[in-house]
């Protein structure tokens, strides 16, 4: 059990699952594993740190970016990694989920299924909205299927 001072690693816990025969793996955004019997103390803090161990899982297996939500500079990094390279896969903290930022004209099948895709005109009108709005259209988005483009929804629910 993690302090709450103590950040948790993430990839120590990794390391020290797969050693004890835990397997791990993520499927359309959602952490999955097996273990063997007389694991359950790791079993309980991979279930209570999902979010952090399905981050690092990703970042393993993804070139991400991280740390760039936030402040205006930032966000015209992430434009500019958009524009250049069709697409940005990063981690949303506020949505401990991963996220694939996108132009609007990309085919958006050749976007990893682990990321829940956003394109720019949505990012548009999102970002001027509260947290909690933004947690329901992501939720929507990630139950309506790989690529949903969902602007209507969203202008729906401002």
């Amino acid at each position: 059990m993690t302090n709450m001072r103590e950040k948790y690693d993430a990839r120590m816990a990794l390391k020290i699952a797969r050693e004890k025969g835990i397997e791990l793996r993520v499927v359309r955004g959602k952490l999955m594993f097996r273990a063997p019997s007389g694991t359950d103390d790791i079993v309980d803090s991979i279930k209570n740190n999902r979010d952090e161990i399905k981050r690092e899982m990703l970042k393993e297996k993804y070139h991400m970016v991280f740390g760039i939500v936030g402040c205006p500079e930032e966000s015209n990094y992430l434009c500019k990694l958009v524009e250049e390279r069709g697409y940005a896969l990063t981690w949303c903290d506020e949505l401990h989920d991963a996220v694939a930022f996108h132009r609007d004209d990309i085919d958006t099948s050749v976007i990893p299924d682990d990321f829940v895709p956003y394109s720019m005109s949505e990012l548009s009108i999102i970002c001027r909205e509260e947290l909690e709005r933004l947690r329901t259209v992501h939720h929507a988005k990630k139950i309506g299927g790989t690529g949903a483009e969902i602007t209507t929804l969203v202008k729906s629910l401002i």
